[in-house]
């Protein structure tokens, strides 16, 4: 099937990783040419760095090589650069959507895949629940 038809969303497992499941997942989307969002979702000081520019940089690593699997696979394969990391809740260890890291990463998430010259996705209107 040459036309694309879907969007599927490919997580990396962090740090620096893809499940078999992902992996083989965004192989046969790829080789069948539909749409992957390339996403990594950090929990900054928990499953990566504790700062801004070390998510940044892990995240970025993570979702290029996804897309880099997906080209290889299929050269011109419809992909989009995604992310929605933030801080880990100290206090739960789970992924703090409301924290203001978030929007910064969401605001730069944009940035790099405007650099890339690619399509992005990030979550967005998120408030954290108390």
């Amino acid at each position: 099937m040459d036309k694309t038809v879907s969007v599927s969303l490919i997580n990396s497992l962090s740090p620096l990783q893809f499940s078999d499941e992902m992996a083989g997942a965004l192989i046969e989307l790829a080789r069948h040419n539909q749409a992957c969002v390339v996403a990594s979702l950090i929990m900054a000081g928990g499953s990566g760095p504790v700062t801004l520019d070390g998510v940044l940089a892990l995240q970025n690593a993570e979702i290029l090589a996804g897309i880099t699997l997906a080209q290889l696979v299929r050269p011109g394969a419809p992909v989009i650069y995604g992310s929605t990391s933030s801080a880990m809740d100290m206090k739960t260890g789970a992924l703090s959507i409301g924290a203001p890291e978030l929007s910064k990463n969401i605001h730069l998430v944009a940035q790099m895949a405007r650099f890339y010259n690619l399509p992005s996705r990030a979550g967005r209107a998120l408030t954290h629940e108390f």
